[in-house]
């Protein structure tokens, strides 16, 4: 496997609101072909009676998604995607990762994200 990009990012960072807030973004040059894709973060919500949504991005398309209603406030939750990506057109090509609420009074939060395109 060569990994044709990576990025960690162990901060946390946190949004309020229902509207989509990117936390994480990494581009690349991609040739032709097919890639693996691999997407880790935990997400929380600090309201108990609330969604928090996650969702991963290909060059805009959303390609995973993921939500939970804390039992505990500030309870995190794993999200961890593992796909294939077939590039069609060779340039630059962007992973991202965003956060939201299921309500405008919402706090979402991550920590640990890690971004990874791997070609075998």
């Amino acid at each position: 496997m060569t990994i044709m990009f990576y990025d960690a990012l162990e901060t946390t960072e946190s949004n309020v609101g229902d509207t989509w807030y990117e936390v994480a973004s990494k581009s690349g040059n991609l040739d032709v072909g097919q890639y693996f894709i691999w997407i880790f973060t935990e997400y929380r919500g600090q309201l108990t009676d609330q969604t928090a949504h996650i969702r991963f991005l290909v060059d805009g398309t959303e390609r995973g998604h993921d939500y939970h209603i804390p039992e505990v406030a500030g309870e995190y939750k794993a999200f961890s995607v593992f796909g294939l990506l077939d590039v069609t057109v060779f340039g630059s090509h962007t992973v991202s990762v965003e956060i939201k609420g299921g309500s405008a009074t919402q706090t979402v939060g991550v920590r640990r994200r890690r971004l990874t395109v791997m070609k075998e």
